[in-house]
């Protein structure tokens, strides 16, 4: 937020933010790689704490803005940026789970579960009828385009054989 001093006009505020912002830049410019690592996990472990401080709704609303700002932000974005970022986010995101221990991916599994759940539980009627058709093409697609021999496995086990 930007603060303006009780003495200074909001011309001087002004000019004190662009020269506070400039110094930081020319100062984040000469940083090593190694300083802007720890310098960025610095800042977000401050917005951690300052996010864990601000009341629940005050979180909600700031929350749905980000939200909006995001979808704002992507809706600009061309194209092939885009598919770069999403590319980008598939892969670190790939990464994540590896390294994350299996009690941790279990309960990351569950709790998707458990929002997917909700989230089905609160769709209107007309809603949940179209996603369920959506559900049946996506699983017809997918099992249209398995191999035969797993195509064949499965027609195995649904019938009883093993």
């Amino acid at each position: 937020m930007p603060v303006k001093r009780s003495n200074e006009s909001s011309e001087m505020a002004k000019f004190r933010r662009e020269k506070n912002r400039l110094r930081m830049a020319r100062k984040r410019s000469e940083e090593t790689q190694n300083q802007k690592e720890v310098r960025q996990q610095l800042d977000r472990v401050r917005t951690a704490v300052r996010r864990d401080q601000e009341p629940e709704d005050q979180r909600e609303l700031r929350q749905q803005l980000d939200k909006v700002r995001t979808a704002a932000r992507r809706d600009q974005e061309p194209q092939d940026q885009r598919e770069l970022r999403q590319q980008r986010d598939k892969v670190r995101t790939g990464i994540r789970r590896e390294q994350e221990p299996e009690n941790q991916r279990e309960l990351r599994q569950q709790l998707n579960r458990v929002r997917t759940a909700v989230r089905r539980e609160q769709e209107p009627g007309d809603q949940r009828e179209l996603r369920q058709q959506l559900d049946r093409v996506r699983t017809a697609v997918r099992l249209d385009q398995e191999p035969e021999d797993k195509k064949l496995k499965r027609l195995a086990l649904i019938n009883g054989f093993s």
